[in-house]
């Protein structure tokens, strides 16, 4: 639960931008997952379908939530680096080359570590994020079925009326 006396500071690294502006949910129905989490080091974003996280160095020992539509606020602005403050009195400043302020959203936001799979993986593939990045474009709104044929074979995708191979990347594990 976020408390208006806590303090948290923390720099926003392109990693934490990118988690903060693309995973934060839009829809209404659960106010917590329009928001971004700062806390534990890490920065924390939920849509009910994707869940993402990223390390960032915080100050102080508290948690924020602050909402996304607030974030994209400092995207929009021409410096994209922006500290985060939570000061005593329950505000959040969010400073770049515009400040905003906003209060800290109430709730309680879901607990990532309790959502990670715990059994072994099946198998491990890796893929490019621009590759499955231009697969997802293609697919538009469309649902995306995946094939997998092995780690070192291509995977098929079919969405709608199309269907291609995506190549794996080969890490060298």
């Amino acid at each position: 639960m976020t408390e208006a006396n806590n303090r948290v500071t923390t720099k926003l690294e392109p990693n934490a931008r990118r988690v903060a502006y693309a995973a934060a949910g839009s829809k209404a129905g659960r106010p917590v997952l329009q928001c971004v989490r700062i806390a534990d080091n890490k920065i924390q974003a939920a849509d009910g379908f994707i869940l993402a996280e990223s390390p960032i160095k915080t100050e102080g020992d508290g948690e924020v939530l602050i909402r996304a539509d607030v974030l994209a606020k400092v995207k929009s602005s021409k410096a994209l680096d922006g500290m985060v403050v939570v000061s005593s009195n329950g505000k959040v400043t969010i400073m770049s080359d515009i400040t905003v302020e906003t209060h800290p959203v109430e709730g309680s936001y879901p607990k990532f570590e309790l959502l990670y799979p715990k059994q072994e993986p099946v198998f491990k593939i890796a893929f490019g994020g621009k590759l499955l990045a231009k697969m997802a474009k293609i697919a538009g709104d469309n649902i995306i079925k995946l094939t997998f044929y092995g780690t070192e074979h291509p995977c098929k995708f079919e969405s709608a009326d199309i269907t291609g191979l995506l190549m794996p990347v080969h890490l060298g594990e």
